[in-house]
């Protein structure tokens, strides 16, 4: 998502939806929901009743980045759909864009 964001935003992560990103310190971080729950939007928890579907029409502005499931992929907003990214080879996504990694 965008490099900064407000404490306390959280937001679903359209590609997994057992997972979730929340603002701390300004930007965005993934976190997982434990074994057996799934993100639910609404309530803004993990919780047993989630709507995976929820997750492919979560709603997004055309240009936001959120950091992906690997160091070197990241999801990107594309015309209000998230789509997943790859960075170079040797490259890792460092919100806003992929940066060189370190040797």
């Amino acid at each position: 998502m965008d490099e900064q964001c407000r404490e306390g935003d959280m937001t679903a992560d359209p590609s997994d939806c057992t997972s979730y990103a929340f603002c701390e310190s300004g930007q965005w971080r993934t976190a997982r929901c434990r074994h057996g729950l799934f993100w639910n939007q609404h309530l803004r928890q993990c919780d047993t009743t989630g709507d995976c579907e929820a997750f492919k029409r979560a709603d997004c502005i055309h240009g936001q980045r959120l950091v992906g499931a690997t160091c070197g992929e990241y999801l990107e907003c594309i015309h209000g759909s998230w789509i997943t990214m790859q960075c170079l080879s040797g490259y890792g996504f460092g919100n806003p864009h992929c940066n060189d990694l370190p040797s």
